[in-house]
């Protein structure tokens, strides 16, 4: 039995097809951050990329995630394995997106990765974009200034009654 060369190609290409994506780690520039496309293809459960970012000190990202394609899938955002909670979530012209606002990282390497939660109809694998912005710099707010000062008024206030007292 012989194949012809177009019956020998379309069963490459239905095999290829066939075989897992291969999953990918992308890094995040601290600097410039990333805006990249991610696969699924294992229904729910984790998608195949993962995202890694460094933080040199204390600091906040933000991270976007849009579905492209078909209505109905939906996500969970883990930093180093534990889900994270959408700053906002939802279906923005009929396609899932989240939002997660001000991200507190710690000094040194950290993952995140993606969770399928919800499978569009019919579906069992997909693709989204995940972007991050570039990492800032932890910085108290100015209410974080004003408790610290009240705080040590407070106590030197408490010193010198007892003084007063003493």
């Amino acid at each position: 039995m012989q194949f012809s060369p177009i019956k020998l190609a379309l069963v490459a290409i239905v095999t290829a097809s066939a075989l897992p994506t291969q999953a990918a780690v992308y890094t995040v520039n601290p600097t410039t951050g990333l805006s990249q496309q991610f696969s699924w293809d294992k229904g729910l459960g984790d998608a195949n990329d993962s995202f890694e970012v460094t933080a040199a000190g204390a600091s906040t990202i933000n991270v976007k995630l849009d579905d492209c394609c078909v209505p109905g899938d939906e996500f969970a955002l883990k930093l180093d394995g534990s889900v994270l909670s959408w700053t906002t979530a939802g279906y923005v012209s009929g396609l899932y997106e989240g939002v997660a606002d001000n991200v507190l990282l710690s000094a040194g390497k950290h993952t995140f990765t993606i969770e399928v939660t919800a499978l569009a109809p019919g579906w069992t694998a997909g693709t989204a974009r995940a972007t991050f912005s570039g990492l800032t710099p932890a910085v108290p707010e100015p209410e974080s200034y004003a408790m610290v000062l009240a705080g040590l008024s407070v106590a030197g206030l408490m010193i010198k009654l007892r003084r007063a007292a003493a």
